[in-house]
């Protein structure tokens, strides 16, 4: 019943009113049917009952309205006509958009009439983007140096048009350039806060013209406005310079840190304390080699040391290492020379290593020696302070350097925590004079400091003396220093003569020689094993070795110093032997016991009978006698 009630009602609308304006009546009782159709189901005898009124209140309002179409009023103008408004959207015609970012922008759109309104875009580059929740994005983000625009020039153009379904619609035209972003990182740990500018003159300090950014909470940043400094072309090989800034694996202000770094066009790039030296040297390849570092200079600026230093990367954790270390370095020839800016001093860093470089192939960072000479070249002078400084640095280094502790873990963020918060400190008010030397090394040694945090942290402690394995001199205890201990972590081992791996408390063979020690004569000497005459040398050096004073180059029984000679060579040494010549003649019935030919000499004239012409001395030759 309520639906031939519509009918009836639209019918006459359409019959009542003029041609013009029946689309909009229409679709006003159209309006008001829906909400019928909802309050019907919901309550549909109350609802039926207010119908008549319903539609004769709206039919009143819109026939006073409109009089023409409802038969009244008078005077001229004819019919009115209503016209239906096109959508609104403010949207630019141009748009730029940094490199490797998605978002363009947020279309707002209205209609006047309230009408819904549908966004669709079109063009030569519509296929590269996507417009969802009235959000206009990339699909892929974009690159400059290799743009996928139609004509490759790296401006994507699109139409974008809203319409209401009515007739009602607006077509923009735009245009997305898409930039050159120059993206970096700052690393000793990462540094947050860091002011990072592009030197355009390269004359190491920033300028007016000359755009500065920060690095944000991970050390990461972006450089974006590069029309005054990079070429027409956008891309950009300039020096980036980044000033101060916090360390954010210890949260230490680090004033004194100024690192330097070459951008690489449209590529990611780091700056670091390496990457700084390798910048300012004029032998960058030769820094790498002292340093121990098996990397060409281009893949140092590629490779993020942080992110690289994982627990299956050893060479991520070497390059990383070195890099802590040369921080430490660089902000400690600050403290002790305040009178330089942090990039004079970086500067003359960079030229310390390039002197010492010429004539030292390695430069070990945790060699006290090495450190003084660089210091000493970078300040231009050498004292009692830089010496301390120096041995100081030195073990600080080496504790960086253990391959016990994660470099990017809290132990190691504890330790740096110490070095860049009290070390510093020491070092400053050692070169302002507050402290002696003795005193520094007393309160700010590596010993100190980091014995101070070892428990807190959990560093290890195999002796349980209180003091941190990684700046205890005897880790095991045991009286011997790890420096000269086999074994520094096993209190029972100290030696292993051999090099087998057993400790000689342990091994049956010290020496390695196949001689077991309880049956060798010099258990610890792989060359000797036995002293037949217990002289104290052993018989491989001994010219006699059984003592009996004949050389054992003549001595049959070299080893017997009860005999030297064997006549018959029988094995028997004519000491012992019954028949020293072996001619079947006992020695006692032999006239000449060491003469095989010969055994009697009937006239004891000393020739024996076998020569003997008159064995009996007669003067008859035997030949007649």
């Amino acid at each position: 019943m309520q639906t031939k009630m519509y009918t009836g009602i639209l019918n006459r609308i359409r019959n009542r009113f003029t041609p013009p304006l029946k689309p909009n009546i229409t679709a006003f009782y159209e309006t008001v049917s829906r909400h019928m159709n909802r309050a019907l189901a919901a309550r549909p005898q109350g609802a039926g009952r207010l119908l008549p009124h319903i539609f004769k209140g709206p039919t009143a309002v819109l026939c006073i309205a409109l009089l023409s179409a409802c038969g009244g009023g008078g005077g001229g103008g004819g019919p009115a006509t209503a016209v239906n408004r096109s959508p609104v959207f403010n949207l630019a015609t141009s748009f730029s958009v940094a490199e490797g970012t998605t978002n363009i922008t947020t279309i707002s759109v209205s209609d006047p009439d309230n009408d819904p309104v549908t966004l669709s875009f079109f063009g030569p580059d519509s296929t590269q983007l996507s417009l969802t929740d009235d959000q206009l994005s990339f699909k892929i983000p974009p690159t400059f140096a290799a743009p996928t625009d139609a004509d490759r020039n790296g401006t994507y153009e699109i139409s974008i048009s809203a319409a209401d379904g009515l007739g009602g619609a607006k077509t923009v035209a735009t245009q997305i350039t898409v930039y050159n972003r120059l993206d970096g990182r700052i690393v000793d740990g990462p540094v947050a806060g860091s002011q990072v500018f592009l030197d355009a003159n390269a004359n190491r300090r920033r300028d007016a013209n000359e755009p500065t950014f920060t690095s944000d909470a991970s050390g990461y940043f972006s450089v974006t406005d590069v029309g005054s400094v990079c070429p027409a072309t956008g891309l950009c090989d300039a020096l980036v310079v980044a000033l101060g800034g916090s360390d954010t694996a210890t949260g230490q202000e680090l004033p004194g840190l100024a690192l330097f770094g070459e951008s690489l066009g449209d590529e990611d790039f780091i700056i670091s304390p390496v990457s700084t030296l390798l910048t300012l040297s004029s032998t960058p390849a030769a820094v790498l080699t002292a340093l121990g570092l098996n990397i060409n200079p281009a893949a140092i600026t590629r490779t993020d040391p942080w992110e690289t230093a994982t627990a299956d990367n050893l060479a991520g954790q070497k390059l990383l290492r070195i890099n802590q270390q040369l921080g430490l370095f660089m902000t400690t020839t600050l403290a002790l020379n305040q009178n330089v800016t942090a990039a004079e001093n970086t500067i003359a860093i960079a030229n310390a290593f390039d002197t010492v470089i010429a004539t030292e192939a390695v430069i070990d960072l945790t060699v006290s020696v090495t450190l003084n000479t660089l210091l000493a070249t970078a300040l231009g002078a050498s004292d009692t302070n830089i010496d301390i400084v120096a041995n100081t640095m030195a073990d600080f280094n080496t504790v960086i350097s253990s391959g016990t502790i994660d470099p990017r873990g809290a132990q190691a963020a504890a330790i740096l925590t110490t070095i860049q918060a009290d070390f510093l400190e020491g070092v400053t008010q050692l070169a302002q004079g507050s402290l002696s030397a003795s005193q520094f090394d007393g309160r700010f040694s590596a010993i100190t400091l980091v014995t101070a945090i070892g428990a807190d942290v959990g560093l290890p402690d195999l002796d349980g003396d209180g003091r941190p394995d990684l700046v205890d001199e005897d880790d095991d205890g045991d009286g011997v220093p790890d420096a000269t201990d086999a074994f520094p972590r096993n209190s029972t081992e100290t030696i292993d003569t051999d090099g087998d791996g057993t400790g000689d408390n342990t091994d049956t063979d010290d020496d390695g020689d196949g001689a077991l020690d309880v049956n060798d004569a010099f258990p610890l000497d792989a060359t000797e094993s036995l002293d037949t005459d217990n002289d104290g040398q052993g018989n491989n050096t001994d010219e006699d070795d059984d003592g009996d004073d004949v050389p054992d180059a003549t001595d049959a029984f070299p080893l017997d110093s009860t005999e030297t000679i064997d006549t018959d060579g029988d094995g028997t040494g004519n000491n012992t032997d019954t028949d020293d010549d072996g001619d079947g003649a006992l020695d006692v019935n032999d006239a000449f016991p060491l003469d095989a030919t010969e055994s009697l000499d009937t006239d004891n004239d000393g020739q024996g009978n076998n020569t003997d012409q008159d064995d009996d001395g007669d003067d008859v030759p035997d030949a007649k006698d």
